[in-house]
């Protein structure tokens, strides 16, 4: 048969800075309550309804070594969450909890859960998880009173357009610019959006940290503002997330303002350390983009765009076949062809400089007939690579002009990519045979 059982406490903080501490709950709890929580760890998804996530216990709890939990509601709008237990409580065969945040006036608030559960033999009601919740909820006041922030404004010599460019290839530019300080940026999911999921392995400038897990909470290219917060890697702060925000100033320059909130373990002092790191390293996005050049070039194909483009398609099956001494393959480690997807190409012996080059998909726009990469791995000839195609209609009819631009920032004295150029050409007119044998 099944049972509720519901309880309301009140918080001494609003239901604003309690939601806000909710969406941090599985970095936080089992930083402070380490006795009740050693790990919480999302298997699926991360946070939102249908995610699954395994809750590691305590000593405290001793009658269960993890809960694996799925995420049924987490709505912003009313500050209500609902999870259901799928494995790891033997004594109801079914259990889910509800709670909601309420506010009370302007600086207090109240949460009310309330568990449906079927208890097994004569179990009686889950008062032991009731109890749990009510530290937990307590826990997640504590760090909303205790928590502080560091804000940063550092002016850039460079328009918010351009840093804001350079921040979608952070990932790539900060290891090769500055490895002392960023060994590697690798996405464990998705591809930067918002929920993504990053490491990055530190270099031996930053003693303390091997590596660093990340979520990326925000990425918002109308406000030009991204937020994230440490998962794991940093034992100094119990929460850790910050935001950054690109403001105009003029013309040609910008602001980037940094905003970190933090609630330190023990004495530890405000990040300092990872504000100066911040920004070195919007000096070095500064850098590139004051350094950046282009390369471009327009083949005019005789073949339609539109029969260029249904070639473009199918280019990661086409080019190896047509130019093997180019491409040897051409494989999708993420997605299919849409922007965000990853693909490896495996050169071949007439490109004796990379042995595979992994990219990114960046857009691939139909209704412009355009598309656009960034390298990622394999050409330590350029601190960044980025490139566009274009298809637009030639002056003669049934003809067309292929625009290609490249984008980059050299290592060293390193020249403009011609080499690429050419490779491009021949990619172009493989592309037009295709389009014109079918």
């Amino acid at each position: 048969m099944v049972h509720t059982l519901s309880h309301t406490e009140p918080l001494q903080c609003s239901a604003d800075g309690i939601w806000e501490a909710c969406k941090h709950a599985d970095e936080i709890l089992p930083a402070l309550m380490p006795d009740h929580f050693t790990k919480s760890v999302f298997l699926q998804g991360h946070g939102e309804p249908g995610s699954i996530r395994v809750v590691k216990m305590g000593p405290a709890i001793g009658h269960a070594g993890e809960v694996k939990e799925r995420m049924d509601k987490f709505d912003d709008a009313t500050k209500t969450l609902g999870y259901t237990v799928l494995e790891g409580d033997p004594r109801y065969s079914s259990f889910s909890a509800e709670v909601k945040l309420v506010p009370v006036g302007e600086t207090s608030s109240e949460v009310v859960w309330t568990a449906t559960y079927d208890p097994v033999g004569d179990m009686g009601p889950p008062e032991h998880i009731k109890q749990i919740v009510v530290l937990g909820f307590k826990t997640l006041e504590r760090a909303v009173l205790s928590r502080k922030t560091l804000s940063h404004t550092e002016v850039l010599d460079a328009s918010p357009d351009a840093i804001w460019e350079a921040c979608k290839h952070a990932d790539e530019l900060l290891p090769k610019a500055m490895p002392e300080f960023f060994a590697s940026s690798t996405f464990l999911q998705g591809n930067g959006e918002p929920g993504s999921i990053r490491v990055i392995k530190m270099g031996p400038a930053i003693g303390h940290a091997g590596e660093v897990k990340e979520r990326m909470d925000k990425f918002d290219d109308a406000t030009k503002t991204l937020g994230y917060t440490v998962l794991e890697g940093d034992p100094r702060y119990s929460c850790f997330s910050a935001e950054v925000k690109l403001v105009p100033v003029g013309e040609t320059s910008s602001e980037v303002v940094w905003t970190a909130t933090y609630d330190p373990v023990g004495d530890m002092g405000p990040p300092e350390h990872i504000k100066q790191i911040v920004v070195l390293a919007f000096k070095t996005l500064e850098r590139a983009v004051l350094s950046r050049k282009t390369l471009s070039h327009t083949e005019v194909l005789d073949a339609s765009p539109d029969a260029i483009w249904e070639a473009c398609k199918h280019a990661d099956e086409l080019l190896p076949k047509a130019m093997p001494e180019f491409f040897s393959s051409s494989t999708f480690l993420q997605g299919h062809g849409e922007p965000g997807s990853i693909r490896v190409v495996k050169m071949g012996p007439a490109v004796p400089h990379a042995g595979e080059v992994k990219e990114r998909m960046d857009f691939f726009d139909e209704a412009n007939k355009a598309l656009g990469y960034t390298v990622l791995e394999g050409d330590p000839r350029y601190h960044y690579f980025s490139a566009v195609m274009k298809f637009v209609p030639g002056a003669a009819a049934g003809t067309t002009d292929a625009i290609w631009t490249a984008t980059y920032v050299p290592v060293g004295d390193m020249g403009p990519p011609e080499h690429i150029r050419q490779i491009a050409i021949l990619v172009f007119k493989a592309l037009a045979g295709a389009a014109k044998a079918n």
